[in-house]
């Protein structure tokens, strides 16, 4: 019996390792964290309802992204 680990279709998250959305995702990524950083570092206790929401929608928009980034074979 061989000893093989499962293979998983990750064919929704990107076509290949080499699929040129990953490296546009990732930096993205990148340039959102780093503008929420700078917008909200320090000020989410001052923010209005509305502004918090935003930062929320914000944050769950880049977790979805760290998801499916997150989902590639290393």
């Amino acid at each position: 019996m061989k000893n093989e680990m499962p293979t998983w279709d990750l064919s929704d998250l990107y076509k290949e390792m080499t699929d040129p959305q990953i490296k546009k995702d990732l930096e993205t990524y990148r340039k959102s964290a780093a503008k929420f950083a700078k917008t909200y570092k320090g000020r989410l206790k001052d923010l209005s309802a509305k502004d918090f929401v935003k930062a929320v929608r914000d944050i769950e928009k880049r977790s979805l992204m760290a998801g499916r980034l997150g989902g590639l074979p290393i």
